[in-house]
């Protein structure tokens, strides 16, 4: 993971940019998330609250971050027809969302991926 975007995520966190609960997209339960849906608001939620749990704040942002990377690499996968992956790919993708949640914060992940990586 780049230094940059994990940097970028620690310090959402640590700032409270989005603060508060979400419930309204991606995440429907403590158990259940909808990846298709998943805001970065939801992805910054899930962050703290894993701090909370008692994870770093760089366990917590990367541990986050690559799962919603490897989902989303795993989506477009299937949409290509291409199943191979690189760690320089899962590296943009988890670029691509450290560089613009903090504009479109109720943007989807995957729609954000899917426009910056065209």
């Amino acid at each position: 993971m780049g230094k940059n975007m994990l940097a970028g995520a620690v310090l959402a966190v640590a700032l409270g940019l989005s603060a508060g609960q979400v419930r309204a997209g991606g995440v429907i339960d403590d158990n259940t998330i909808d990846f298709s849906k998943l805001t970065c608001d939801e992805l910054m939620n899930e962050i703290r609250n894993d701090i909370k749990k008692g994870k770093s704040p760089e366990e917590a942002a990367g541990m986050n971050m690559m799962m919603a990377a490897m989902w989303i690499d795993g989506y477009l996968s299937h949409e290509s027809g291409d199943t191979r992956t690189t760690l320089s790919w899962l590296g943009d993708v988890m670029t691509a969302i450290g560089d613009n949640c903090d504009k479109s914060p109720k943007t989807p992940l995957l729609k954000i991926v899917k426009s910056s990586l065209k």
